[in-house]
Formats: structure tokens, sequence, C-alpha cells
């Protein structure tokens, strides 16, 4: 091989690994930018885009699979938290949920009804109102089992998705059990005191009925006080 055919094999070379780079690097490049577009775009809760399959159609059939599979995710995201809202908005029960710093997040119509309010953003806000709920609340203490007036509190802890910490409190309106318990209360106090009375009254109408069977005077008097007494 001469000098000019081994300089011609090498040149060539040379350039078939250029070429071969530069391909390489605008591959990479253009698939680098493909991935950026499609995190701008989940970021920006963009679901429309796709890539066109005529060219590097293994590469852009990929990423239009992702983009496809986290858009499909988004939807049933959003569906389960409107299927959430929905339970929260229909429930009895009041639901509010508190970050660290005392917002409030969510008040579902339960818990503005509860604690008389039309909307409720800070925790702070039912201060004036619910001085003891808010005082209770305070620290966003979890696992509180306890009772505010008519309401019956409990809470508990959830870690979002994020890091942040938040506290989630359930409010029962009580007033019914309340008011069975008063009832049950005092139905017990009053067979109490009438077992207390009737034992202690007991031996005074015997005694009445005894000496009423044994006078045998004609005094009217004394025969209608042993019947009063009896």
């Amino acid at each position: 091989m001469t000098t000019a055919q081994t300089a011609i094999l090498t040149i060539t070379a040379i350039l078939l690994i250029a070429w071969g780079a530069y391909t390489a690097y605008r591959y990479i490049t253009r698939t680098h930018r493909q991935l950026r577009m499609l995190l701008e775009a989940i970021e920006s809760a963009d679901t429309s885009l796709r890539f066109p399959a005529n060219s590097d159609s293994e590469v852009n059939a990929t990423l239009n699979r992702i983009a496809q599979s986290l858009s499909a995710l988004r939807i049933r995201i959003s569906e389960t938290e409107k299927y959430y809202e929905s339970i929260t908005g229909a429930v009895a029960t009041g639901v509010i949920v508190i970050t660290p710093t005392g917002h409030i997040i969510l008040a579902n119509p339960a818990a503005l009804s509860l604690l008389g309010r039309q909307a409720l953003t800070r925790l702070s806000a039912l201060s004036d109102s619910w001085s003891e709920l808010t005082r209770l609340l305070d620290g966003l203490p979890t696992g509180l089992n306890a009772t505010v007036r008519n309401l019956a509190v409990k809470t508990s802890a959830f870690t979002r998705h994020d890091g942040l910490r938040l506290l989630i409190v359930t409010l029962d309106d009580i007033t019914r059990q309340l008011e069975d318990t008063s009832v049950e209360t005092w139905s017990e106090m009053s067979r109490v005191l009438t077992h207390e009375i009737m034992n202690g009254i007991a031996p005074v109408v015997s005694i009445a009925e005894t000496l009423r069977m044994r006078y045998e005077g004609d005094n009217d008097y004394m025969t209608r006080g042993l019947d009063v007494i009896s």
C-alpha cells in the first residue's frame, strides 16, 4: 500500500469517525432536548405534548408512551381528588386540614356548619368564637380524642408527597348523645333518690298502718291523722 493510499484511508477513517461522533452528538442532543421538553410540559401540566413518529421513531414512541402514561396518571389523580371532595362534601362529619403554619387548606361544608362559619382559612380565625378548640389544636397535636362543647374532636397526621406534615381534624356533633346521656343521668339519679326515699319512709308507713289497725278509740282526728301519714 502506497503512502497516498494510506493517507486516503486515514483521512476516510477520520471523516467516518467524525461523522459518527457528530451523528451521535446530534442524537444525544436531540434526545436530551426532547426529554427537557417533556419534563417542562409535565411541570406545566401540559399533557398534550407529542413527538413526531417519522423521525427517531423508537425514541419518540418511547417518549410518547411516557407522556401518555403521565397524562393518564394525572387524569386519575384529578378524578381521585374530585371523588374525595365529593365524599367530604356529603358527609355529616366535619373535616379540617391544617398546615404547620396554621393555614387551613380544607374545611368541608359540615365543618363550616358546625363551627358557624361561611369560610375558614386560618386556625386563628376561631380564637374568638371557639377559643377552646383553638387552644386544643395549638401545636397541631395528633391522636387527640376530646370533646369541645357539643363537638367530638379527633386528630391524625398525614405527610404529603412534598414532605409537608398536615393535621387532619374531624368534628362530630354529639348534641344528641349528650342529651341522651343527660336524660339517662337524671333518670338514674331519680331511681336512686326514689329508692333512698322509699327506704326512709317505709318504716313510717308501716308504723302508721300498724297503729291505725290497733287503734280502738273513736277519735276521728287520730284516725284521719294516721290515714294521712300512711
